[in-house]
């Protein structure tokens, strides 16, 4: 690759917008979609700045997802108790 095309490559912008989905099948093709594109900024970020930047940038999202996760756990735990219908 050349320094020109880096250099477009490196200021071209991509609008990502989402939409709330309307159901079970456009909620997960929204997240398999979703990643793609975090998965894709990882990337870039760890070409464009330091490794410990990208690491720390894919911590904090892998955190804040860990944190996601507990709380549809503990919406369905809740669920669950209040259904009187044994959890996982």
């Amino acid at each position: 690759m050349d320094a020109t095309a880096t250099r477009l490559e490196a200021t071209e912008k991509v609008k990502i917008e989402y939409q709330k989905t309307i159901d079970t099948k456009s909620a997960l093709a929204a997240c398999n979609l979703l990643t793609e594109h975090l998965l894709d900024a990882l990337e870039d970020s760890s070409e464009l700045s330091s490794l410990g930047h990208a690491e720390t940038f894919a911590e904090q999202i892998k955190q804040a997802i860990d944190n996601k996760i507990a709380g549809l756990e503990a919406m369905t735990d809740a669920a669950l108790e209040i259904m009187d219908l044994p959890s996982n």
